[in-house]
């Protein structure tokens, strides 16, 4: 997704309208993941998700390596976190030895995580129906043309979302149309299609808030500066209703994925939520920073989908740091059966640890008090 698809004419996002399956060799930085720390994973599940919204109904299919005989990893570690990350993003995983098409690094492993997925193949690959989602907008026109600028603030914004626990999806120009979401973050999207630009009205009309920044919307097709921002003119003008917009001038995304800077998390979440008026999500998720959660209507349940990427180094430990202190606050009124199905265990319903009180809204909630989480999880919640 990122200047290699200009240098290389292999643009996925295209080559979708005209393939029904596509094979994704799709790493971040390094090609194994026993190498990565957990900002590089927590990029890799983000571009997993960003391929699963240019796949839509489409399966992903990934190859990609977990172990390459890095010295002070185990491989079987290495297996587990790899297929964590990508079968819990709705992906498909593959084991292939170093470099190698056939074999495994360890078989038994991979017979352990084929049979989990097999077992629960209908909860991990059916359709997953965002909730109440902050929409990022993926411009592949800016890519072309201004390459790893934008997508350092692509992935800089997805960053800031995951980390504050905010219910995400990926929104490309072909599902503009169709997005009913809390608002729409359109990160230093420079180059917007007459066709991009009416659909972003349309959806601000329809009283989508809109959160603009870096250079969105600053030059035309040809790659000139526009004489006139028409989107800002737009969004100034006197309408017969408010359009709710924020501009960002500095992209927090890009200055977070160039400088890892954690206070950017909180001032951005503190941001956002003044401009939004509090939390959009249907459910307040409390962990860790570098846990990965993922909020989806899958087969009349709300599902929340975990991935724990804490604590990892790259080339010393393929095991993220065990995630003890996770906890989800929703509605006691609306919710029934609780459900949690660790990555490679068993499903139990959960019973203990759940307290009542209520919000800041003055709505009564429910905190559930999630069990450690190893790799990962998925929470099913009965409504």
């Amino acid at each position: 997704m990122n200047d290699e698809v200009v240098r290389s004419g292999a643009d996925v996002y295209a080559i979708r309208e005209h393939s029904d399956v596509i094979t994704h060799e799709f790493f971040i930085n390094t090609n194994t993941g026993a190498k990565r720390n957990s900002f590089d994973w927590i990029t890799y599940v983000l571009g997993i998700n960003t391929l699963r919204a240019f796949d839509g109904a489409h399966a992903t299919w990934l190859l990609s390596y977990s172990w390459d005989r890095e010295p002070h990893t185990d491989s079987i570690d290495a297996m587990k976190l790899l297929s964590c990350a990508q079968v819990l993003s709705g992906a498909n995983f593959w084991d292939a030895p170093r470099y190698w098409m056939a074999g495994s690094n360890d078989y038994p492993t991979r017979k352990r995580i084929f049979r989990w997925i097999r077992t629960h193949e209908r909860l991990l690959y059916a359709p997953r129906t965002p909730l109440r989602p902050i929409g990022v907008f993926f411009c592949p026109t800016a890519r072309n043309y201004f390459g790893n600028d934008v997508v350092r603030s692509f992935y800089g914004i997805l960053h800031l979302l995951l980390e504050n626990h905010r219910e995400y999806t990926v929104v490309t120009p072909r599902t503009l149309k169709e997005f009913t979401g809390a608002a729409l973050i359109l990160p230093d999207a420079r180059i917007l299609s007459e066709a991009d630009e009416e659909e972003i009205r349309h959806l601000c009309e329809r009283g989508v808030p809109l959160i603009l920044t870096g250079e969105t919307g600053y030059y035309d097709r040809l790659r000139h500066t526009r004489k006139e921002h028409s989107l800002l003119a737009f969004l100034n003008e006197k309408g017969p209703r408010d359009r709710r917009y924020l501009y960002l001038p500095e992209c927090p995304g890009r200055s977070y994925s160039e400088t890892h800077d954690t206070t950017i998390v909180t001032r951005f979440n503190r941001v956002i939520g003044e401009f939004l008026g509090g939390d959009t999500s249907k459910y307040r998720i409390h962990s860790s920073l570098n846990v990965s959660t993922q909020v989806s209507e899958v087969g009349g349940k709300d599902c929340i989908f975990i991935i724990n990427l804490r604590g990892l180094k790259g080339y010393s430990s393929c095991r993220p740091a065990v995630e003890e202190h996770l906890e989800i606050e929703c509605d006691s009124t609306a919710t029934k059966d609780i459900w949690f199905l660790p990555y490679l265990g068993e499903r139990r319903r959960i019973s203990a640890d759940v307290t009542t009180g209520t919000n800041e809204q003055g709505k009564r909630v429910m905190r559930v008090a999630l069990p450690p989480i190893e790799f990962g999880a998925i929470v099913e919640i009965e409504r």
